[in-house]
């Protein structure tokens, strides 16, 4: 991952806090801008991202099953789950 941050602000990717030199962000937003849910999930690591991704089921006796969300697979361990979803975050983006 590069240290410079691509600046969501502006289109072209660069930040403009000085309009004679226009570069890439080094240091995250700007302290005047909020960051949206967007970016706070583009931000994250695939391991935080994976964690999200897995969702408790509860079922009617005492017993979870767990929701990898981006494959619908269950499973009965939450860490098999994680597992999983991160593999799915790994793989390289298929067009569709």
């Amino acid at each position: 991952m590069s240290l410079e941050y691509p600046c969501v602000h502006h289109k072209s990717g660069m930040c403009y806090v000085n309009p004679e030199h226009p570069e890439p962000c080094l240091f995250g937003p700007c302290d005047n801008e909020i960051s949206s849910r967007g970016d706070e999930i583009r931000r994250m690591s695939d391991e935080e991202l994976s964690e999200m991704l897995v969702i408790e089921v509860k079922g009617l006796e005492e017993c979870s099953l767990f929701l990898s969300a981006p494959t619908g697979r269950m499973f009965i361990f939450r860490a098999e789950a994680v597992r999983i979803t991160l593999e799915w975050l790994c793989q390289p983006a298929k067009e569709e």
